[in-house]
């Protein structure tokens, strides 16, 4: 309904606008008319592509979501069968990264509110554990918008998430052992006591993430932004933040046994009664 309205009160403002200049009848639109009816049936196209894409997108993902679901209730360990699985991939593929208007501008980056979504749906559906694996092995979410999701607890190992925006979600004791973060943002993310060990986390936007009690044992977090990120108790042994931003970071008693810091920034950091056994702090600021 939300995009609904804002379709209909940006087409509204675009008919009044030409309308008023219309009939002011200013020099350069009477002699330019044809840009700005252009410029008028652009934007409306545009809103009136994202409603739709949306639109289909629903419908096809709702569709999914019931055959999924007659077939886990068919089968008494709720698994899915290889057809199944394909078809799921079939339409994630199709759910690329854009930028979409949200009611206000336009995204700042690409990213897929679809894939979001199906994700979201997946990892709350109960699938069996070696059904969801095949299911993560097999797909890609790079670029899925989770923004604001809860998605405590989920198992979301070895998951292809680059680029994606978890940006204020709440990742609570969520499982991200060996996952793909590569560029994700995680501003403001809770992470609390989640699993990141050997997990991808180069360039990530970690931005005001709350690390507490998260285990980032091997993780790569080479170039990544982790200023403000908050990591007391958490466990970083053999961790790799070299050139990573690290200003005002909290490592209140985190285990950095020999983590790199190889040109990190450390700049305001606080190491209050951090473990630093063998820790690497080579022209680290």
């Amino acid at each position: 309904m939300k995009e609904k309205r804002n379709l209909l009160i940006s087409i509204g403002l675009s008919a009044i606008l030409g309308w008023t200049l219309g009939f002011l009848r200013l020099p350069f639109l009477e002699k330019n008319f044809s840009f700005l009816l252009g410029f008028i049936a652009c934007l409306a196209l545009v809103l009136l592509e994202a409603t739709t894409r949306k639109s289909n997108s629903l419908i096809l993902m709702n569709n999914l979501f019931d055959k999924i679901e007659e077939e886990l209730k068919s089968h008494p360990k709720r698994m899915l069968s290889d057809e199944m699985i394909e078809r799921i991939a079939t339409l994630n593929y199709s759910f690329e990264p854009y930028q979409y208007f949200d009611g206000e501008k336009f995204s700042e980056k690409k990213w897929s509110r679809e894939r979001g979504q199906l994700l979201l749906s997946l990892a709350k559906m109960k699938i069996d554990s070696s059904s969801f694996n095949q299911i993560k092995s097999k797909i890609s979410f790079l670029g899925a918008d989770l923004r604001k999701v809860d998605l405590a607890g989920a198992d979301l190992s070895n998951t292809d998430l680059r680029e994606a925006n978890f940006d204020h979600a709440n990742l609570v004791g969520a499982n991200f052992h060996k996952a793909n973060l590569e560029k994700a943002s995680m501003q403001k993310a809770n992470l609390t006591k989640a699993n990141l060990r050997e997990a991808n986390l180069k360039d990530a936007d970690l931005n005001w993430a709350d690390f507490h009690l998260a285990k980032l044992n091997q993780a790569a977090c080479y170039s990544a932004n982790m200023t403000n990120a908050k990591l007391r108790n958490a466990d970083l042994t053999e961790a790799n933040l070299s050139w990573a931003n690290l200003k005002n970071t909290f490592f209140n008693d985190a285990n950095l046994t020999r983590a790199k810091f190889f040109e990190a920034d450390l700049r305001r950091t606080n190491l209050n009664n951090a473990i630093l056994i063998e820790t690497i702090l080579t022209s680290a600021n």
